[in-house]
C-alpha cells in the first residue's frame, strides 16, 4: 500500500493526484506544482515512510549530482531533486503514454518495426549513460524503466542509482525485496563474486526486446543464472528476421565479450528504420590508407648495390681493368682474338696463357662497367622520386593550411546553423505550449520538455514585443506562455558549451491580436 495518499501536498508545492508506480524504495505520483500554475509532472520520492539518514542523504545527492546534467531526447530528464522530511525526491516530465509494460499489456507482441525503434532510441540512450567517465551503469533494464513520452518517443528512466545506493535504500526502508529483476538479470550478476559492466545492460536490453517479440520473458523469468547451468539462448518464433534473431542470441550471449555495443544495437535499429532491413553496411576500419611510397625500396636497393659494387672492386685486379682501357690493353685483346682464330693454344705456350688470363680480365672488366650502369640508372631514378616527394610534401602543407582554413570557416557556418535550428525548435514548442488547441496535460509535457532545454532556471527571457524590453526568468515566462496564449517569435538564443539555452530574444502577440 502507498505511504502517501491521494490529494496530499508534498514538500509544500505538488498535490499528488494519481500513484502510477509503486516498489519497496519509492513511490512515483503524477501530481500538480502549486507554484508553476498546475503544472502536471512525475514525482518519485524515496523512502517515503521513514527517510534517510545523513549517510544515505549524501549518497543521494553525489549519485543525482552526476545524472542531473545528462541531456539525451531518450534519457527522462531529471529536471529537480530535493529532499523533503528526509526522503529525498524527484521531479520529471509526466509520461501520460504508461510504459513498455503497458504496452505489452495493451497490444502483446510488437512488430519488427516498433523494436527496431526501441532499438534505436534505448540503445542511443544507454550508449550515452556508458560513455560516461566512469560509465554509468543502469543495472535494471526492464519495460517499466522504458517509458513513452509520445507514442513513438520512448525514454529511458531509473538510471544512474548504483547498487550501493538501492542496498542503502533497503536498509532504511527494512524491505526484504529482491533489489534484482531475476528475469532481466544476466548470468554475471549470479557469479560467485557478482559483478555488472556496459555489456550487463546490453543483456537486460536483450531479454526486454525478445519479451516485445514474443510477450513472454525468456527461460520462464529465472533470468541469466540458467546459461550457468548449461540452458541455451531462446531463439524467436518463425516469422521473425533472421537477422533480427542473431542481434537478440547476441545481445543474450553468456560471454560478456560476445555481446554487442549500444552503438551496435542503435544502429542496427536506425539501419532497419531507414531500409527496412537488419543487414547492416559493414563498419568502415577507418579513412584509407596512404599508399605505399616506394623510394625506401629504392633506397635500400642502392644500398645492395653499393655493397655489391665494393665486394666486385675488391675482387677485380684493378691493373688490369687500367689495362683494358689503355693502348696496350687493347692489343692484347687482339692479340686474344688472333689467338683465338689459330685454334686452341698449346698448355705450355706462356703467350697463349698470358692471352687467356686478360681475356678472363677485360670480362670481368666489362661486367663491372655494366654494373656502374644500372647504379647510376638507379641513383637517378632515386633522386627523381627524392624531388617528387619534396614536392608532395610542399603540395600536402599547403593543402593542409587551406583545409584548416575552410574547417574553421565551416565550424562558424555550422555553429550557426546550429543555432538558427535550434531557435526554430525552440520557437515551435513555446508556441505548441500557448495554443489552447492541445490539451493541457500535452501541454504541460511540452513545457517541461523546453524547460530542460535551458541552462538553468535563471536563464534570461529578453521580450522585445512593442519595442520595449522585458525580462523574465525561464520558468516565468514558460508559466505565462502556459497560462495565457500568445504567438511567439524567437529572434536569437545564445547557448553554453553543453548547447543548452543561456539567454532568448523574442518577441511575443497575444493570439487573438495575431489572427
Amino acid at each position: 500500500m502507498p505511504v502517501l495518499k491521494q490529494n496530499d501536498v508534498y514538500a509544500g508545492r505538488y498535490i499528488l493526484d494519481q500513484i502510477i508506480g509503486e516498489g519497496g524504495f519509492s513511490e512515483v505520483w503524477k501530481a500538480r506544482d502549486l507554484m508553476a500554475d498546475d503544472a502536471v509532472v512525475a514525482i518519485k520520492i524515496y523512502a517515503p515512510s521513514k527517510g534517510l539518514d545523513d549517510y544515505g542523504l549524501r549518497q543521494f545527492r553525489n549519485e543525482f549530482s552526476i545524472t542531473y546534467n545528462l541531456s539525451h531526447p531518450h534519457l527522462l530528464k531529471v529536471n529537480h531533486f530535493d529532499i523533503a522530511e528526509g526522503s529525498p525526491y524527484l521531479i520529471m516530465p509526466y509520461c501520460p503514454y504508461g510504459s513498455l509494460t503497458s504496452e505489452l499489456e495493451q497490444g502483446g507482441t510488437f512488430s519488427e518495426q516498433k523494436v527496431a525503434l526501441v532499438m534505436y532510441q534505448i540503445g542511443s540512450a544507454l550508449e550515452e549513460i556508458h560513455s560516461q567517465d566512469p560509465p554509468i551503469i543502469h543495472q535494471d533494464i526492464k519495460p517499466d524503466n522504458i517509458l513513452l513520452l509520445h507514442p513513438k518517443s520512448f525514454v529511458l528512466a531509473d538510471f544512474g542509482v548504483s547498487s550501493r545506493f538501492r542496498h542503502t535504500l533497503r536498509k532504511a526502508t527494512s524491505d526484504s525485496t529482491q533489489t534484482l529483476t531475476i528475469a532481466y538479470a544476466p548470468p554475471e550478476r549470479f557469479d560467485r563474486h557478482p559483478s555488472a559492466d556496459p555489456s550487463s545492460d546490453i543483456f537486460s536490453l536483450g531479454v526486454t526486446l525478445y519479451e516485445m517479440c514474443t510477450d513472454k520473458v525468456p527461460w520462464e523469468g529465472a533470468g541469466g543464472q540458467c546459461l550457468l547451468k548449461g540452458a541455451s539462448v531462446p531463439a524467436l518464433p518463425q516469422g521473425f528476421s533472421p537477422e533480427l534473431n542473431k542481434i537478440l542470441e547476441a545481445c543474450m550471449q553468456a560471454d560478456r565479450s560476445k555481446r554487442p555495443t549500444a552503438a551496435e544495437i542503435s544502429g542496427w535499429g536506425k539501419h532497419f528504420l531507414e531500409t527496412g532491413q537488419w543487414n547492416v553496411p559493414k563498419k568502415k576500419k577507418g579513412a584509407e590508407p596512404a599508399k605505399k611510397s616506394y623510394i625506401p625500396f629504392m633506397a635500400a636497393a642502392v644500398v645492395v648495390l653499393l655493397v655489391a659494387m665494393g665486394g666486385l672492386w675488391l675482387y677485380i685486379d684493378y691493373n688490369s681493368v687500367s689495362a683494358a682501357n689503355t693502348k696496350e690493353g687493347t692489343a692484347a685483346a687482339e692479340m686474344a682474338n688472333s689467338a683465338a682464330s689459330l685454334g686452341e693454344g698449346k698448355a705450355e705456350d706462356p703467350v697463349a696463357d698470358k692471352l687467356k688470363t686478360m681475356e678472363a680480365q677485360l670480362v670481368k672488366a666489362n661486367q663491372q662497367l655494366l654494373l656502374q650502369d644500372s647504379l647510376n640508372q638507379v641513383l637517378a631514378q632515386y633522386k627523381d622520386a627524392q624531388v617528387v616527394k619534396d614536392q608532395a610534401a610542399s603540395s600536402r602543407e599547403n593543402m593542409s593550411a587551406t583545409q584548416q582554413g575552410a574547417a574553421q570557416q565551416a565550424r562558424a557556418v555550422s555553429k550557426a546553423e546550429k543555432l538558427r535550428i535550434q531557435s526554430r525548435e525552440l520557437q515551435r514548442y513555446l508556441n505548441q505550449i500557448s495554443d489552447p488547441k492541445h490539451s493541457r496535460e500535452l501541454r504541460s509535457g511540452w513545457k517541461q520538455e523546453a524547460l530542460s532545454r535551458f541552462a538553468d532556471g535563471s536563464v534570461r527571457v529578453l521580450d522585445e514585443s512593442d519595442g520595449s524590453l522585458k525580462e523574465y526568468r525561464a520558468a516565468v515566462f514558460l508559466t505565462l506562455l502556459f497560462t495565457s496564449p500568445h504567438q511567439v517569435v524567437v529572434r536569437e538564443i545564445k547557448t553554453d558549451q553543453r548547447n543548452k539555452v543561456t539567454e532568448v530574444r523574442l518577441a511575443k502577440q497575444p493570439l487573438s491580436a495575431s489572427m
